[in-house]
């Protein structure tokens, strides 16, 4: 399992830390550790959005999955199953990630 808790990358890097402080002339574990206070250091979490994004996948991702890996689809398809504001913003960025493409058919269809 290559997975580390949080909780041991923190101490690792504390304890890191602190022993840099000292070589910069900190006294003590207990004064370098004062350095480290929580309210002096800032994490990551997830927004409901984010959650959201976690369950789901990010809107970008959202569109990919949602267009044939073969074939095609019409472009109202994702907007009915996703809604129009997830199509509109995840067009741009999977474009640029160059993951879809919208081309024009020939068919009566599409």
């Amino acid at each position: 399992n290559a997975s580390v808790s949080t909780s041991k990358i923190c101490g690792s890097v504390c304890s890191f830390l602190i022993a840099c402080y000292k070589d910069e002339g900190v006294r003590s574990s207990k004064e370098g550790a004062s350095l480290l206070r929580a309210d002096h250091m800032k994490t990551w979490v997830l927004t409901e959005e984010g959650k959201k994004y976690a369950a789901q996948g990010s809107p970008e991702v959202q569109l990919f999955l949602a267009v044939p890996e073969e074939g095609s689809i019409s472009v109202l398809e994702p907007k009915k199953k996703l809604g129009e504001s997830i199509v509109s913003f995840a067009w741009k960025y999977a474009k640029e990630n160059k993951w879809v493409d919208m081309e024009k058919s020939n068919s009566q269809g599409g």
